[in-house]
C-alpha cells in the first residue's frame, strides 16, 4: 500500500511540475534566453572630438570626423589616420571596403581595413555613394545640365563609365556582387503622381538600348536597394519590399503600412527586417522584430522589451536599441548578447562581418565584441 501511495505521489508531483512549467513557459524561456552570461561590456572606449559618422571596413571601424578619418580594430588606438576637411559626409560599406563622399562636395575616397586606396574628384555635388563587396563604387551626383549622374569607379580608382539622367532624379545606385550590373533607383516627381522605377545597366554594354527598366507601383518611393549574395536586388519601398531576380522578374517579399511599423531595413542584403507595432491593449503596444529571408518564407520573430529607437544589421547580426539596453540577435531571431546602456545612444555600427560593434554616444564610442 505504501508503495502504491509513493507512486501516486510521484505521478502527482510530475504532473504538478509539468503544469507549473506549462503555465510559466514564457517566463522560463525568457530567463533562459536572457541569462547573465549574455550581458556584454565594452572592451575599448574612443573619444572623438569632431564626430560626423561611422563606417565599417573589413575588421576595422572608420571614425569619420570633420578634420580626420581614423581606423580602429578592437582597441582605442587608431591603426591609421588621414587628415580631411568635411562638414558632412555620405558613406557606404560592403565587406572589406568603405566609401566616403563629401556631401554636397566633389571629393570621394575608398578605404579598406589597412589604408585609403584612392581619392577621386567628381567635379559635381555628391548626393549618394555605394560600394560592392569587390570594391566597385557607384557615386550619384549632380552637375549643370543634368538632374543626376551616376559614375562607376573600379577598385583601382579608374573611372569605368558615367550614366546621365536628364529628366529624372537618381536617389540610389547599387552594383551587383558579380560586378556585372548597375541598378539605379530613379524618381520622376513632375506629374500628379510620383513615378519610381529601377533601371538595370549592363556594365559591359552601357548603351541605352541595353538598359532594362522595372516599373514600380504608382506613387511609390524607393528608400533603399541592396544586392544579395545571389545577385538578386532587394528593393525597399515606402509600403513594400520587393525582389528583382537576375532575369528581371519582380516578386513581393512583404507589404507593410508605415504607421504599423517602427523600423524597416534591408541593409544586410539578405534579409528584410521589419519591426511591427501591435496594440495588445488600449494602453500598451508590443514590438515584434520579424526577420524575412529573400525567399519570402515565414519570418523568424523576436518580441522586444520596448519600443526600438535604432535597428541595424550586418552579416548575420542584428541590433535593437530598446532604451536601457541594446539587444544583439542573429538572423534566426535568437538573442545573442545584451549590452546595458549608460547614456543616450546615437548610433550603432557593426564591423568585422557583424562580430564587432561600435556604440556611439554623445561624448564617446564604445567598442563591443559579440
Amino acid at each position: 500500500m505504501n508503495k502504491v501511495k509513493f507512486i501516486i505521489a510521484i505521478v502527482v508531483m510530475i504532473l504538478l511540475f509539468g503544469f507549473v512549467i506549462f503555465m510559466n513557459y514564457d517566463r522560463i524561456n525568457d530567463f533562459i534566453n536572457n541569462k547573465q552570461w549574455e550581458v556584454v561590456d565594452s572592451i575599448a572606449t574612443i573619444y572623438p572630438n569632431k564626430y560626423l559618422q561611422l563606417e565599417s571596413a573589413g575588421d576595422k571601424v572608420l571614425v569619420i570626423e570633420s578634420d580626420k578619418i581614423s581606423a580602429y580594430g578592437n582597441s582605442a588606438n587608431s591603426e591609421y589616420s588621414l587628415v580631411t576637411n568635411y562638414k558632412e559626409v555620405v558613406v557606404d560599406c560592403s565587406r572589406d571596403y568603405a566609401v566616403v563622399g563629401e556631401n554636397g562636395g566633389s571629393k570621394l575616397m575608398l578605404f579598406n581595413e589597412k589604408e585609403k586606396l584612392w581619392e577621386f574628384d567628381t567635379s559635381g555635388e555628391i548626393l549618394a555613394v555605394s560600394v560592392n563587396k569587390n570594391g566597385y563604387v557607384a557615386c550619384v551626383y549632380s552637375k549643370s545640365g543634368y538632374k543626376s549622374l551616376i559614375k562607376v569607379i573600379k577598385p583601382n580608382g579608374e573611372e569605368m563609365f558615367t550614366n546621365y539622367l536628364a529628366s529624372t532624379y537618381a536617389i540610389d545606385a547599387e552594383i551587383s556582387n558579380d560586378n556585372k550590373y548597375l541598378a539605379i533607383a530613379e524618381v520622376n516627381a513632375e506629374g500628379i503622381n510620383m513615378e519610381s522605377d529601377v533601371k538595370i545597366v549592363d556594365m559591359n554594354n552601357t548603351t541605352e538600348s541595353a538598359v532594362r527598366t522595372i516599373d514600380l507601383e504608382s506613387d511609390t518611393l524607393i528608400l533603399d536597394m541592396e544586392y544579395n549574395d545571389k545577385n538578386e536586388l532587394l528593393v525597399l519601398e515606402d509600403s513594400r519590399i520587393e525582389k528583382i531576380s537576375s532575369s528581371y522578374e519582380k516578386s513581393l517579399i512583404r507589404e507593410y503600412r508605415a504607421n504599423a511599423v517602427s523600423h524597416v531595413t534591408i541593409e544586410n542584403g539578405n534579409n528584410a527586417i521589419v519591426t511591427e507595432k501591435n496594440d495588445t491593449t488600449i494602453f500598451s503596444t508590443e514590438y515584434v522584430l520579424k526577420i524575412y529571408d529573400d525567399a519570402g518564407s515565414d519570418p523568424k520573430e523576436y518580441v522586444l522589451s520596448g519600443s526600438p529607437k535604432i535597428v541595424h544589421a550586418q552579416g548575420k547580426s542584428i541590433c535593437a536599441d530598446v532604451g536601457n539596453e541594446v539587444l544583439f540577435l542573429n538572423t534566426n531571431g535568437k538573442l545573442l548578447k545584451r549590452c546595458k546602456l549608460d547614456g543616450q545612444l546615437r548610433d550603432v555600427k557593426f564591423y568585422a562581418n557583424g562580430s564587432m560593434a561600435a556604440l556611439v554616444f554623445r561624448d564617446r564610442i564604445e567598442i563591443i565584441k559579440l
